[in-house]
């Protein structure tokens, strides 16, 4: 297996990993989720954020380590 399929599947078992969790995140949480967001919108903001900001820090992980692997960093 190259290195370059590992990496492109490893993002996409991250990225379905934290689609995943989100979903089950928001299936315990039920309706006190919608209750806090509905009580302040800046809450959604405030998640959403999150989300993007988990996904992002994912994302350079596996890229990082992506890049080791195919030779472009040297350790």
């Amino acid at each position: 297996m190259s290195y370059t399929y590992w990496f492109i599947m490893s993002v996409y078992i991250t990225i379905f990993a934290v689609i995943a969790l989100d979903l089950l995140e928001r299936h315990e949480l039920g309706g006190a989720l919608e209750a806090a967001v509905s009580n302040n919108r800046r809450l959604l903001y405030i998640h959403i954020f999150k989300l993007l900001c988990e996904m992002s820090v994912i994302w350079l992980i596996v890229a990082f380590i992506g890049q080791i692997f195919m030779g472009w960093i040297s350790l």
